[in-house]
């Protein structure tokens, strides 16, 4: 039934649509034609990749080798059309006239910019802006960042970005999550702008997506529930994959390095060479109408301490098409298997075997498989009005193969979503829809009652609205409201409202301030609740009163273009919380756990970035500092440590730094790019796990080179850790020693 009910909800997303839509068939008599030529505005040579985007509309085009674009049958009216290239600055133009049976022609010329990022981001309000027109502050990792980082894993790329850190794989935008094994992400992972949560858990799965087929990365800072729902309450991080090629294209990238011997050789616990490797296999291409993209690879790794072997096999597939000049249907599928050791900590308390795990963990690994399917439908109804249907399916399968402990769980998470976009006037945009979910499980480990009682599932409706209006020349206004209805079984049901509203004011042409208030949730998951299991001799019980965590977000910034080499952002923020849900201690016969809505939060700070080129364009130098001031609010209760029985935590958040800074300087000459990446991160003020602990800050420098052999291939160097400098992001979990990674890349296009 469930199999069924899917297969249900696509052909609904595919063909209910178009049939219900009455203005589908748009006559010729009603259509116009819109095309021209992008070039280089000082060189005057063509621009092959150029974006081409209706804004509020489905549709869209990139340029040819020569630099040409066609877009035909397009209904008449008017069009804002927003051209936008990485190293160029995007042009906008906002009155494009199309008229019945005519050819409108837009020659455009882009001049360069040193920012790599690109300048068009669609994720803080769920349409196309230029980044300086969000009322929120947002970062973006563009493609040849992602390249340069040469990561394995895609979370590797985050912790360089202005704002965000990592604590082992829990992702903190702003501190908004800190430290919360087996509690869900505080920070919503979008891929393709859904929704990319595992079900069961609430947490992100970082091996699920491969980091060759990533387009851009865009991160919303602050609450996002807003659009977004549950899980946004500290941002938003949206993985925006590459599209298929218009031409035939052949990718293939080989990976592998090694690990460093750790810099106290009474350390090593092996003299086997510690090595890992990865394979990636692409091809695109467009037969017909319809662009086709698969991508195949293989990672593996014997880690770089015990129990850290891996092997992950990954399958990526993506297709689209336009059955209509009005429409187009896009399909991703995405598998995963992950055959992974797992590590719970160090052995004995003292750091002399930082890199073994105690005795009886040795072996203990965890088997997962995850398989995503994404199917949206665009259709123009009218020059002004689009609808866009979004189906998706999430399932997650794991099993603990531990010394102690073999749970398993089996999670399905569907959702549908309906959603329209509206051009009410000049400047003025309506977004609005409806989404639909259900989270269904079959596990041993979460159930209330042993296994007296049947299976926990989920059930989220949620209708939400925003309005984009320009009031004035200078002054743009967005404001949204969002309704979530939460059931949890047979349990209880949360209501949700998520208002909030933005300011954007650009009183020069390269100024823009912006002005930002609203609210985030995140309701408790499968796993939070309903955990019922013991591993090491410790017991964690299930809470069936735990309810949703809330926020409150304000945030004032300022983003300066000083001149077409270099940008500056600066932002002060204020974030409440409540009930934020943390661990407490349930009994001392035997020790058992529950986690609970404990606490209420302030984290207020300051983020400042820079990006800036010179000599030439061949030097890059980007950074960002971010001031953090994590506390505790009202009442704080003690808490039982694995090294004390009882502690008094302070006021301070734990997992919270105070001062963030990353910064990145590379030179291009030639063919060859060098570079150096560099992060601080002062001690953790606050810990729970093992409070007494010494702690020490992060300074991390990394090294990168990067060599382009012909037009087809390059070569890739990255040292991590250049200084194999030693610390922990979680308590006696230490951190990856320094390790090589040497990666070729090569591609071929046929015209």
């Amino acid at each position: 039934m469930k199999c069924r009910a899917f297969w249900l909800a696509l052909a609904f997303a595919i063909f209910g649509t178009s049939f219900a839509n009455p203005c589908y068939g748009i006559p010729e008599s009603k259509r116009g034609t819109l095309q021209g030529r992008v070039y280089d505005a000082e060189s005057g040579s063509p621009l092959p990749g150029v974006n081409i985007i209706l804004k509020g509309t489905t549709l869209g085009t990139v340029t040819d080798r020569n630099g040409h674009f066609l877009l035909s049958r397009l209904p008449t009216g008017t069009y804002t059309v927003i051209f936008s290239m990485i190293g160029y600055k995007p042009r906008v133009f906002e009155r494009v006239e199309i008229h019945a049976g005519k050819i409108t022609r837009l020659d455009v010329a882009l001049k360069q910019t040193a920012i790599e990022a690109p300048e068009v981001v669609v994720t803080a309000t769920k349409s196309i802006q230029r980044i300086q027109d969000s009322p929120v502050s947002v970062a973006i990792i563009s493609r040849p960042r992602l390249r340069q980082m040469n990561s394995i894993t895609i979370q590797d790329a985050l912790r360089y970005t202005p704002g965000i850190y990592m604590v082992a794989d829990q992702v903190n935008v702003r501190g908004s999550t800190g430290y919360n094994k087996g509690a869900g992400s505080r920070v919503l992972l979008l891929l393709d702008g859904v929704p990319a949560i595992a079900g069961d858990t609430g947490g992100i799965n970082w091996d699920l997506i491969p980091p060759t087929e990533i387009a851009k990365i865009e991160i919303v800072k602050g609450a996002g529930s807003a659009l977004y729902g549950s899980n946004a309450l500290g941002g938003v991080i949206n993985i925006i994959t590459r599209d298929p090629s218009p031409v035939p294209q052949t990718r293939v990238r080989l990976s592998g390095g090694f690990f460093d011997r750790p810099y106290y050789d009474s350390w090593r616990y092996t003299r086997k060479f510690q090595h890992f490797s990865a394979v990636d296999f692409t091809h695109s291409r467009k037969l017909g109408k319809v662009g086709l993209l698969i991508s195949a690879g293989h990672k593996s790794s014997t880690g770089y301490r015990q129990n850290g072997e891996y092997s992950r096999w990954n399958i990526f597939y993506k297709m689209n098409t336009r059955p209509s000049p009005q429409s187009n249907l896009a399909l991703l599928l995405n598998w995963s298997y992950d055959d992974h050791g797992y590590y719970v900590k160090w052995k004995g308390p003292a750091l002399n075997h930082p890199l073994e795990v105690p005795p009886e963990n040795l072996g203990d690994s965890i088997h997962s498989g995850k398989f995503v399917a994404h199917l949206s439908y665009k259709h123009l109804l009218t020059s002004r009005l689009a609808l866009i249907a979004r189906t998706s399916f999430y399932y997650n399968n794991w099993r603990n193969y531990f010394h102690d402990n073999s749970d398993y769980s089996k999670t399905g998470k569907f959702q549908q979503e309906i959603q329209i976009q509206y051009q009410a006037g000049k400047g003025h945009w309506l977004t609005g829809g409806a989404e639909w979910m259900y989270h269904t499980n079959r596990s041993s480990i979460f159930r209330p009652d042993g296994n007296k009682r049947g299976n926990p599932w989920m059930r989220d409706f949620a209708i939400y609205f925003q309005d984009e209006m320009k009031v004035a020349p200078i002054l743009k206004v967005t404001a949204g409201l969002r309704y979530d209805r939460h059931r949890v079984w047979d349990l209880f049901t949360e209501d949700q409202w998520s208002p909030k509203l933005g300011l954007v004011v650009q009183p020069a042409p390269f100024t823009a301030v912006r002005l930002s208030v609203g609210r985030g949730f995140r309701a408790a998951s499968i796993a939070e609740i309903f955990t019922n299991t013991v591993v090491s001799g410790f017991r964690v019980a299930p809470n069936l009163n735990l309810r949703a965590e809330s926020s409150w977000s304000y945030e004032i910034g300022i983003r300066q273009q000083l001149s077409s080499m270099t940008v500056v952002d600066a932002a002060l923020f204020h974030n409440l919380y409540w009930n934020l849900i943390e661990p407490k201690m349930a009994s001392l016969i035997p020790p058992t756990f529950q986690l609970d809505n404990l606490a209420r939060a302030r984290i207020s700070g300051l983020e400042l970035s820079f990006e800036t080129a010179f000599y030439r364009q061949r030097v890059r130098i980007q950074g960002a500092y971010t001031y953090l001031d994590a506390s505790r609010l009202g009442e704080i209760q003690p808490i039982f440590t694995l090294d004390n029985l009882f502690y008094m935590p302070s006021r301070t958040l734990p997992y919270r730094p105070r001062h963030l800074l990353q910064l990145h300087v590379s030179y291009r000459q030639a063919k060859w790019t060098i570079g150096m990446d560099f992060r601080y991160m002062s001690r953790f003020e606050e810990v729970l796990v093992y409070p007494s602990d010494f702690r020490v800050s992060q300074k991390v420098w990394d090294a990168f080179v990067e060599f382009q052999i012909t037009s087809r291939c390059s070569f890739l160097m990255r040292i991590n850790n250049l200084f194999n400098y030693h610390y922990v992001e979680m308590e006696r979990d230490l951190a990856p020693i320094r390790h090589v990674i040497f990666t070729l890349n090569w591609q071929r296009l046929r015209k």
